[in-house]
């Protein structure tokens, strides 16, 4: 019995000999700073070199595609430019848009494109460039269309609304030419070159209304709100005479209007030459009206005598402003 719990005993003390096992580490910091076991060390290494090996057999892969991409589309390029799809052959590939006073053959003759031509070599910054030069166009832009190929021009025009005449200084300088102090105007008060505008074939016509003003550039802020109340009157105004800012005239069929300077009470001077009406019928032949309206409440009426037939008035330029008597 002794013996037996003497084996008992050993076996127990031989249990608590042995080496507890490694507790596991409280944190990833804790696992790392732990030295690994050399074969643990070893397949770490070798896998991070088959890693690296691997990304640089993708970064190759993609390297060749990119090349072979580059050059699929270099050949594309080449072939479009090339292929006679994509070819202007005549004027009838080209799309005019936004033209009401110039017509479409105009427009086409100042273009200056070169029949056949490739889509692709067709520069539309200069094209519009030109257009803008040669005409009286606000703002010209070309763009090319794929399907069906072809060209698109749109132009925004300068439409004229009076032809000016500026003196004793002219707005522009014609190259190569002498000053000109005639011209056209359009309702923002823009100035169009009157030669490069009647030199249009066929030449587009003239605005009915004629202005005659001294130094347009001090009075041209003050254009775009005269025009628009001229334009809204019930009697035709023929001419505006503008020698100066207290200084102002309007002419119609058989009237001369002063109206002093421009300013607040313009609309209902107008009003008052509208309920004067037409005076053609109530005057004497070969007379005209001269009228003071300066006081739109009172105005005055001045009959004008015909001109002597002995007289040799002044002769205007056709189609430009006559000056005043």
């Amino acid at each position: 019995m002794q013996e037996s719990k003497r084996g008992v005993s050993q076996r127990s003390s031989g249990r608590s000999a042995r080496p507890a096992p490694p507790s596991p580490p409280s944190s990833p910091a804790e696992a790392r700073s732990r030295p690994q076991p050399p074969n643990a060390a070893r397949q770490a290494l070798l896998h991070r070199r088959a890693e690296l090996r691997k990304r640089r057999r993708l970064k190759v892969a993609f390297g060749g595609w990119r090349v072979l991409a580059t050059g699929a589309i270099a050949a594309a390029t080449a072939w479009a430019i090339a292929s006679p799809v994509w070819v202007l052959r005549s004027g009838a590939d080209v799309r005019v848009e936004g033209n009401r006073l110039i017509d479409r053959d105009t427009i086409l003759r100042l273009a200056a494109i070169d029949y056949p031509q490739s889509l692709w070599r067709i520069q539309p910054d200069a094209i519009a460039a030109a257009i803008e030069a040669r005409a009286p166009i606000a703002e010209a832009t070309v763009r090319r269309e794929l399907l069906p190929p072809g060209l698109t021009v749109r132009v925004r025009e300068l439409v004229p609304v009076a032809v000016l005449q500026n003196r004793p200084v002219p707005l522009a300088n014609v190259a190569g030419k002498p000053p000109s102090p005639l011209g056209l105007i359009d309702e923002r008060g823009r100035w169009i070159d009157f030669e490069r505008y009647r030199s249009l074939q066929p030449p587009p016509p003239l605005p009915p209304l004629k202005v005659i003003v001294d130094h347009y550039r001090q009075f041209q802020p003050l254009w775009p709100q005269l025009y628009a109340q001229i334009r809204l009157a019930s009697v035709p105004i023929r001419e505006i005479h503008w020698r100066a800012p207290n200084q102002l005239e309007l002419v119609t069929a058989t009237a001369r209007i002063d109206c002093g300077p421009y300013g607040d009470q313009f609309v209902d001077q107008l009003n008052a030459i509208a309920r004067l009406g037409n005076l053609e019928g109530r005057l004497p032949q070969g007379q005209t009206a001269r009228i003071d309206l300066r006081d739109p409440a009172t105005p005055i009426l001045d009959l004008q005598p015909p001109p002597s037939p002995t007289a040799n008035p002044q002769a205007s330029p056709q189609g430009t402003p006559a000056p005043p008597p």
